[in-house]
């Protein structure tokens, strides 16, 4: 009888500048070509140690620490994460970069413009997608509410089942505080207020109708930034779709970059501030207040301004803003 022979795992070191890293992002750093989905299977399977013990996804690293894996891993994780989304080295920056707050239960990210937040009508690249090929797709956080493709900021995701129903319970409830910032083009009636227009759904965009869901806004002003334009923060008090877009539009004031509600006057008006290209939604998800699912501590969370909004804030407006 000839007897098979085992091939020994490979090996590699982590350095310095690696201390800290989740052991699947590593990998995922040191093997770019595979998919993530093939590199979770593999962690799952035992076939990545640390250290020779068997370790976790979320692991986190030590320089020194040795890591063991498939001498084939290219090969045995590319046919594991065959036929799904792969994530790119882009993806996992993205990521990365984006996460505001994240521990065993939450995982609040900072997402950017044009990034679906979940896959569907012909998009194939979306938060959801980014995050099942990053975390495997039973280990990936779930989306607990939704942002606008064009909307920038704030979106939390669940770890488990217990804390999406928990969180679910929070925002349906209406405990969460949210706060936006947008900009604003028209003629303002004061420096706060309310909106107060039930809003109906229909197909891919929402209106105002007498038979639609009640929606409540509430709105202040932080600064003017230009002739007729008006930097405001505003809070969602219900959860309808495009809810703050469809209010501004339908009280006069669009917010600039709005191409589904308000096309000539949001883009007339954002052409003040982007002679040419595209014009980015002036939409972002700032702060958000929320009852933590496992401790019960309130936790505060705040995302940075875009380019787009950044730019718009002198040193004044930013002290204005510091104080909210």
């Amino acid at each position: 009888m000839v007897e098979k022979k085992v091939r020994e795992p490979a090996r590699k070191v982590v350095g310095e500048e690696d201390a800290g890293q989740r052991v699947d992002r590593w990998l995922k750093r040191v093997f770019a070509e595979v998919p993530y989905v093939g590199l979770q299977k593999l962690i799952r399977q035992g076939r990545v140690r640390v250290n020779g013990v068997k370790c976790k996804g979320d692991a986190r690293l030590a320089a020194g620490d040795v890591v063991s894996f498939p001498p084939d891993v290219a090969k045995v994780g590319a046919v594991a994460g065959k036929g799904a989304f792969q994530a790119s080295e882009r993806d996992v920056r993205m990521v990365e970069e984006a996460t505001v707050f994240e521990d065993k239960w939450l995982l609040v990210l900072n997402k950017p413009a044009g990034l679906p937040a979940q896959a569907g009508g012909g998009q194939v690249r979306s938060l959801d997608r980014i995050l099942a090929a990053m975390y495997g797709e039973d280990k990936a956080p779930k989306l607990v509410h939704r942002l606008d493709r064009e909307t920038t900021g704030l979106i939390v995701c669940a770890k488990n089942r217990s804390t999406a129903a928990a969180l679910g319970e929070q925002f349906a409830g209406r405990e969460v505080e949210k706060i936006y910032m947008a900009l604003v083009a028209g003629k303002l009636p004061g420096g706060k207020g309310e909106i107060r227009r039930p809003i109906k759904k229909a197909g891919a965009f929402a209106r105002i109708a007498a038979d639609g869901d009640k929606a409540h806004t509430s709105w202040e002003l932080l600064a003017e930034v230009g002739e007729g334009l008006h930097l405001l923060a505003c809070t969602p008090h219900t959860g309808r779709m495009n809810q703050l877009r469809v209010h501004f539009a339908d009280a006069g004031w669009p917010i600039v970059g709005d191409d589904k509600y308000a096309f000539d006057v949001a883009q007339a008006a954002g052409r003040k501030l982007h002679a040419k290209g595209a014009i980015p939604l002036y939409l972002h998800a700032w702060k958000l207040v929320l009852r933590h699912p496992q401790s019960g501590e309130i936790v505060r969370l705040e995302a940075k301004l875009p380019p787009h909004l950044a730019a718009l804030t002198d040193k004044g407006l930013r002290d204005t803003i510091g104080a909210m």
